[in-house]
Order: structure tokens, then sequence, then C-alpha cells
């Protein structure tokens, strides 16, 4: 009726046999976004295993050979309208998988008197075809509904979704295209190997070192009277440039939230936030956190984030507050079930650490906030985010977010008609507006960016803060609303996981040498086993085996499924298994060891420059040079900042094992030795064997047992 257009435009069974016969020869899919191409997380055995793997499977498209295969894992047919198309379509492919999305409900009336659903059903039985009907849902629903239906049946069966859509709505177009990013980030937004390691390792240290827990609402004893105290949350959108002078205005009557990289403009222009949040577990957010602020300005703040966050981020600041986050590996772990338990866990925190603050402070229980700088998206590419922050020097951009292409992504705006946007901030805004409708608030948003249903928008001239005892809010703030007990028996579970004599077994049966794949059916088959490995692992849960493996086995089965024919090649099949048996002793080493804090890292140049100047302020320091090709000038120009901020420097040769031999009875007064690695500073990538400079560097320590020794290297082994 819209496009007084018919549906039909002569006999229907011949529109709906060449609609179908058009799609069958050239088709439209989706493959799973799998791989990673940044560098900050390079090092993940996730992601080099999957980058390898891709290397010895991608094959050339070939021309004039698209047409869709007679056998197929997963299909969309995304709007059915009278449902003719539907047993034409089942009689031409074997689908393991079938989804019907139909949003009209009218439509799907319809097709119950002119469609016999009788015999659709009897034939999916008797070809083992998995039917999910998706009636009426036009919206957020039907991409809610695809996440959990694939997280049932397993992600890797949608590594390569064919998307048939027979009949055109213009009404349906924005939602087609979500539904297109909807289906790629399937994995990508779920958790990994490596995080799922790293957050074992980090929320073991919290709960070791007593950091408090944020308690469940009704276990918080917080006065009524104090929930309504203003909260500002801060984040780094280029509007926080224009909001500064009024955050700055209000600060002493409103507890300030930092948000990630906000934190650098803020206290660049003299704002201390009484809180800092961080949501990444990677150590980059040492680095930026490092180079942007003091030890001083730091006591002053308390961070807030979730159970993963990285130990050297809070050894950051004076104290520390963590919630449980949701979802994760090691929640379900270290808190048990959410109904049993005594903490809260928060459900929206992603995927930015704007999420996660407006999750944790309405969780908390405050119910007046105001969001500034939380833009989800920019009018202008080169206002990307606030110019106060690391993403600009002097003004200008020096990061790489402009060379990134988003696309014609736009969100309606808070204060204009529309802003442009990325699909990460798309995702942000919807989980933050499901996240405030769970709640009884009154969330304002200042921000000049993208506007988020369930918020007020709200001009800065209209800001009204009364003065309050803030100092006594946040006291009772802090005592009442967090708690470090009744973890032990969780932590002494999670050993018990991680040291169970069955666990090496019970991995080893996951290798697939010696495997022969010639079909579809037998790509289909090693998948349902690998994955029967991890669910006989979580009924039984004597190991770790199905938290470490989830994510990497359906990984290596989304990609075995999305290139069939590539991986039933006996030579390529060979490669495949080899690399697979590679990375699964790998994690069997991590596990024996003991598994690692991450050691990711950003602008590590200008966060060591940074740190050391502040661990040399003030103190003698000593510069031993163990790089036979790097003068005396050049090391003390990259040592500019230790030399400018420390009461005396020299500069040392490293042939010498005993430093007392090499300086002047004035320089014992020495209290900081700094060793640079010839590694990191010559460039040169086949530079002499790191176990020489670590020979010498045992011995260097053992000459001055008394001596704080720092090590400037980007190589891990050392």
């Amino acid at each position: 009726l819209t496009t007084e257009t018919l549906l039909y435009s002569g006999d229907i069974d011949a529109c709906a046999n060449t609609n179908l016969e058009v799609f069958l020869r050239h088709p439209s899919a989706e493959t799973l976004s799998i791989g990673y191409s940044h560098s900050k997380h390079e090092h993940y055995i996730q992601h080099r295993f999957t980058n390898k793997v891709q290397e010895v499977i991608a094959t050339p498209t070939e021309l004039g050979n698209s047409a869709m295969p007679l056998q197929i894992s997963c299909l969309l047919l995304f709007g059915a309208g009278l449902g003719h198309v539907l047993p034409k379509l089942m009689s031409k492919r074997d689908i393991d998988h079938l989804f019907v999305c139909e949003s009209q409900l009218d439509l799907f009336y319809c097709s119950l008197f002119t469609l016999d659903w009788q015999q659709i059903l009897q034939s999916c039985i008797d070809k083992d075809v998995s039917l999910y009907l998706n009636i009426g849902q036009d919206g957020e629903q039907l991409l809610d509904d695809i996440s959990a239906q694939s997280q049932k049946i397993g992600v890797h069966i949608m590594a390569k979704t064919y998307i048939y859509k027979p009949h055109y709505d213009p009404k349906l177009t924005h939602l087609f295209t979500e539904l297109r990013e909807h289906l790629k980030a399937q994995l990508v937004m779920s958790e990994n190997l490596d995080h799922v390691m790293y957050g074992l390792a980090h929320t073991e240290y919290s709960i070791a070192k007593s950091i408090p827990y944020l308690l469940k609402s009704q276990n918080i004893t917080l006065n009524p009277t104090r929930r309504d105290f203003p909260v500002f949350i801060v984040g780094n959108g280029p509007s926080l440039d224009t909001a500064i002078t009024h955050i700055k205005a209000n600060q002493a009557h409103a507890i300030v939230i930092s948000c990630g990289t906000a934190l650098k403009a803020l206290v660049h222009n003299d704002i201390i936030p009484d809180y800092h949040a961080e949501i990444e577990q990677n150590r980059a957010c040492y680095d930026w956190i490092a180079q942007s602020t003091s030890p001083e300005q730091r006591q002053q703040i308390t961070l807030i984030s979730c159970n993963g966050v990285h130990p050297d981020v809070v050894e950051l600041f004076g104290q520390t507050k963590l919630v449980a986050k949701a979802g994760e590996t090691s929640t379900a772990l270290f808190f048990g079930k959410e109904p049993q338990s005594q903490y809260a866990f928060i459900q929206h925190a992603f995927p930015t650490v704007s999420n996660f603050t407006v999750n944790f402070v309405l969780a908390a229980g405050f119910k007046n906030i105001y969001l500034f700088g939380v833009d989800l998206g920019f009018k202008d590419k080169a206002h990307h985010h606030s110019k106060y922050s690391a993403y600009y020097q002097q003004a200008q951009d020096v990061s790489n977010f402009t060379e990134q292409e988003y696309g014609d992504q736009r969100l309606p705006g808070n204060f204009c008609e529309s802003v442009q946007t990325k699909y990460e901030f798309k995702i942000a805004r919807r989980h933050m507006q499901t996240c405030i409708s769970h709640f009884t608030a009154e969330v304002f948003n200042l921000s000049d960016g993208a506007r988020i249903d369930g918020t007020y928008p709200l001009r800065f001239e209209d800001l009204l803060v009364l003065p309050n005892d803030k100092f006594n809010v946040k006291t009772e703030f802090e005592n009442t609303c967090f708690a470090i007990s009744q973890l032990q028996p969780y932590l002494d579970n999670y050993l018990a996981l991680k040291s169970h004599p069955n666990i090496a077994a019970e991995i080893n049966a996951l290798r697939i040498r010696g495997r022969q794949l010639q079909s579809h059916s037998d790509v289909v088959a090693l998948c349902d086993e690998l994955r029967a490995v991890l669910f006989t692992s979580l009924r039984q849960q004597q190991t770790l085996t199905f938290y470490l493996f989830n994510s990497i086995v359906h990984t290596f089965c989304a990609l075995l499924m999305g290139n069939i024919n590539a991986c039933c090649e006996p030579e390529q099949l060979a490669t495949l298994s080899q690399y697979w048996d590679e990375c699964v002793d790998e994690i069997l080493q991590h596990l024996t060891l003991g598994f690692d804090y991450d050691y990711s890292c950003a602008d590590i140049y200008t966060r060591s420059h940074a740190v050391l100047a502040e661990r040399a302020h003030n103190h003698h320091v000593a510069v031993i040079n163990h790089e036979r090709g790097l003068s005396e000038t050049e090391l003390d120009g990259y040592c500019c900042a230790i030399r400018d901020t420390c009461s005396t420097f020299l500069i040392s040769t490293g042939d010498s094992v005993n430093i007392t031999d090499r300086v002047s009875s004035e320089d014992t007064r020495i209290q900081v030795h700094i060793a640079l690695s010839h590694i990191a500073l010559s460039g040169v990538s086949n530079a002499d064997d790191p176990t020489e400079f670590l020979t010498w560097l045992d011995s260097l320590a053992m000459a001055s047992p008394d001596t704080t020794m720092f090590v400037i290297t980007h190589e891990q082994h050392i």
C-alpha cells in the first residue's frame, strides 16, 4: 500500500520461479569477520592462529562460478511474502539451518492459506533441517533473536550466511543493512581465547589484592537521598571541548567520572575527576594514563572498572572499585551464578567505556545522571574526539581515525538532524538505550552528538546543580556499595579446575591430526565432534577446557565451514592440522606455566619517557649502554626526559659487570640504574643473542643488589 505496487505482477508461481532462479545464480552471502589486522593485539594466540589459517585457505574468487552450492549451512529468508518461494527453495538446495524472517504479520497470516506449512515442516523433519521462524519483528528484536539463536546452534554455522530477500521493502532497507553488519560481527564481538586467559589472571589478582566489588542493589545500604546526587559522566567525544567550562564550573557539586581517553582532556583543563573509568583489560590503558597524568593527580582519583582490568592500571591509582561484568568467563568462574551472588553483574558494559560507566552508575543506584562528550558520532570526521585528548597534539590529529572507512552511517542527532557514526558506536547507542530502559533514573544528555533514546536533551544554559555535601556522599557511597567477601570458595574452585589431572587428556581430544575431510557433511561432523568435547567439559565442570577453547574452536570451525572446498584438499588440511596442533600445544603450555598478564601497548615511547622521567626525578641515574653500535650522543638524546629531571646523570658502557669500577666516588650515590636493551634501541632485527643480554643483566643485578633497575625493551623474552 505504501508504494501502490503489486507484490506479484503476474502468475505467482512463475514470479516465484523467476525470482528464485536469479537468486540461485547470483546469491548474496555474508561471511563472519574473522582474524585481526591491527597491531595492538597481533601477539594474541587466537589472532596469530586465525591469520595463519586464512593464509592457507585463501583462494581467489572464480569468475563465473558464483552460483549457490547444492548444500549450504545457513540461509536467511528475509521477507517470505505469501511463501510460494519457500518449498521451491527447499527442493533445490539442501540447507542445514533456515531462518525465515517476515516482519509483516498480515503477509505471514496470508501464507497460512496459500502455503502448505504442514508439508514444509514435515520436509524439515525428513531432511534434518533446522527451521527458525521470526515473525512480526522489524527492529532490534530481530537482531537480538538472530544473535541468541546463533549462540545456541554455534556461531560457526553462520560462517557463510546466504541472505535471500525476494521482495523490496524501502522501509526495511536500513534494517537489512544493519542485519548484514550484525551477522559479520557475531564472532568478533565475543570473548576470544586470550581475553579469557588474561581475564582469569587479572581477576585472580584483584581478588588476591582484596579489591572491593559493587554489591547488588538490594544489598546496598546507601541513603536514598544520596541517590539523587548529580553524577557527571564524561566521554571523549568532540563536543567535550565546548563542555569543559561547564564541567569545571560545577565539579565541586557533582561526582565527575572520566571515561577512557577523556581523562587527559579533563586533566589538561585542571579538572581532576573523582573517578576514572576503564573497560579494556589490555595494558595499553596503562600507556595512555601514565603519559597524560602525574602520580600526584592519580592519587586523588579512584579507578572504577570491571573484573578484568589490568593489574598495572590498578597500581596507577590511589584506590580501585570494581564490578563483575556479565557474560565474561572470569565472572562465571569467580562470582558464580548471578541469582545466588551478592554482587552486581552489569549486563550492558560494552562496547565503549561510556556504556560501562552508565551501567555502573545506574547499578550503583544513582538517579540523576548527566552525559558530557558521550557523542557516539561526529559532525566532522576531522574532529572525531576531544582535541584536548591524546588523539591530537597541538590540535593536529595524530591518530589513524580518519584513515578508516566508516561508510555513510548516520544516527539521529541530539541537537541536530543527524551525525556521522561508525558501527561500534551504533552498537554502543543501542546497548546504552537498553541499559537505561532497565532502570528508574533521569539521564540528561548534554552531548552534541547522537540522540540516545531514554535520555533528556539538555542545553548547557539549562544545567542547574545546587551546592551540596559531595565529600560525605562519596564517602558513604564507597563504604556501603562495595564488599570483598564470600569469594574464596570460587577462587579455590577455579584453581582446582585449572589443575585437574584430566585437563590435558580432555584438551588433546580436540586434535584433528590424521582426519580426512571430503565433503560438506564431513566438515559439519568434525565441527560437531569438537563442540561435543567442549560441552561435555562444561557439563562435567571438572576442568577449564570449555572456557579456554570455546571461542577458538568456534572460530576454527567457522574458518572450515566458510572454506569447505579448500579445507578438503589433503595438503591444505595437513597444514591446518599442524597449525591447530601448535595452537593447542601453546595453550597447554600457558596452562602449565600459569596465565600471564596482558602486555599490549600503545604509544610505548611517549609512555616510557614519561614514566622514566617520573621515576628518575631527583635521583642519581646511571644509564648503562649495552648497545655496541649506539653512540653516547645518540643515547643522551634518547634519554633527554630522564636527564632533565634527575639530580645527576651518567652514561656508562655495559662491558663491565661491576659498576663501582666504572664511576667516581661521587657516583656511588646512584639510586637508579636504567639498562637499555640493544635489541630495543638498535632497530637491528637479528641483533646479538638475547641470552647474552640476560646473562649480563643478571650479573649486573648480583653485583649491585641494592640498586633499582629498569629495562627498556620491546622483546617479550627479555
